[in-house]
């Protein structure tokens, strides 16, 4: 049974002369990803296949894009020949117009507690079968990976279409639906003009999927964040810093710096909190003095001569320092600006470094922030 499925959204015109999912132009995308990501390793035939498929694309392109022209078979035979990877999608039809808005319907004749697949576009009740469909083709193939191709897929398996948001980071399928799942951007978005920018983050989502495909089960790292309630804990947060590295980091809220955390090493850190608004005053220490003991505690633990790891520096840093003298000792490294001298054509903010150098999940979508409540990382 193969490891790994790919679900994409519907039928296009090639799909719908072959009855099959992704052995049009998307389909050969796909394949170039998985090969160029290590999934499948392309053979003389398939090599074969492609020149016979680019031909006969031509000719269907030169003649006004004839659907009497469409020729599937080089894909099919690619496809045939990797039964490793399997391949479907969440609709196994052709919407009109290849537009998945011809499936919804508005809010009121929705009858389900389904989200809207895009804002204001519900399914339509009579096509709630293809997902039950879907849920058991998956169900009885039981893959150890289930890759989502665009929004789409993800809305039908994490019930969440906001593809840039979600892809990358590993997740839960949602009920009914079971696995675990890998949302990326579907072949057919990278290879539009206006999108071919996102392309390399998709070879780079498919390298983890090359991971994730040799086991079932989601493996998050264990971590463990402290959080003082008292002075004698920030006493103890201090006596249990390390002097080999630091990495600080801050939020805020307008103006004002809701919090500082210090990460002691990949598994441990500590967040030390400064705004509650639950609480009188809106402060999370009950006096003036626990709250100057406590940025006592940042300004030691900043000033400590130690290596200190940021991602973006220059905010935390400057911020710091305007708005209550704060300054860093020893070396100081910046996790965003490696990542854009490896990757200056990639996105750099923390999102987006998670989703590729951790198996964390999306949290910027575990809760809700504030339009004040940011940290620019661009």
């Amino acid at each position: 049974m193969p490891k790994i499925a790919f679900v994409g959204e519907a039928w296009g015109a090639w799909e719908a002369k072959a009855k099959r999912p992704l052995v049009g132009i998307s389909g050969l995308e796909l394949f170039n990803q998985l090969t160029e990501s290590g999934i499948v390793t392309q053979t003389s035939d398939d090599r074969s296949n492609i020149r016979d498929f680019w031909h006969f694309w031509r000719i269907w392109r030169d003649n006004d894009r004839s659907d009497n022209l469409i020729q599937t078979k080089p894909m099919e035979r690619i496809w045939d020949a990797h039964p490793e990877i399997f391949l479907t999608n969440v609709f196994n039809f052709q919407p009109k117009g290849n537009n998945i808005e011809t499936l919804c319907v508005p809010k009121k004749e929705s009858m389900s507690s389904l989200p809207p697949i895009k804002a204001g576009k519900y399914l339509a009740p009579c096509l709630e079968p293809e997902l039950a469909k879907l849920q058991k083709t998956l169900f009885s193939l039981r893959p150890n990976l289930i890759v989502a191709l665009g929004g789409t897929a993800a809305w039908a398996l994490l019930r969440d279409p906001r593809i840039t948001k979600l892809r990358g980071a590993i997740a839960a399928c949602l009920p009914p639906f079971e696995g675990k799942v890998l949302p990326i951007y579907h072949p057919a978005h990278v290879i539009r003009p206006d999108a071919y920018k996102n392309r390399h983050v998709t070879i780079i989502d498919l390298f983890k999927a090359k991971r994730e495909m040799e086991y079932p089960d989601i493996r998050r790292p264990a971590r463990t964040v402290l959080i003082p309630e008292s002075i004698d804990d920030l006493y103890t947060i201090r006596a249990m810093a390390s002097d080999r590295g630091l990495s600080p980091d801050i939020e805020t809220a307008g103006d004002q710096i809701t919090c500082v955390g210090f990460g002691f090493d990949e598994k441990l850190a500590v967040c030390i909190p400064f705004v509650d608004p639950r609480r009188m005053g809106a402060s999370y220490w009950g006096t003036p003095a626990e709250e100057k003991l406590a940025w006592e505690v940042v300004k030691e633990l900043s000033g400590r001569e130690c290596r200190k790891i940021f991602q973006n520096a220059l905010f935390d840093v400057n911020r710091l320092w305007r708005s209550y003298g704060i300054t860093f000792g020893g070396d100081v490294e910046d996790t965003m600006l490696m990542h854009h001298a490896l990757q200056p054509e990639s996105p750099k903010d923390l999102g987006f470094l998670g989703s590729v150098y951790t198996n964390e999940p999306a949290w910027k979508l575990m809760r809700a922030r504030g339009r004040d409540n940011f940290k620019k990382e661009e």
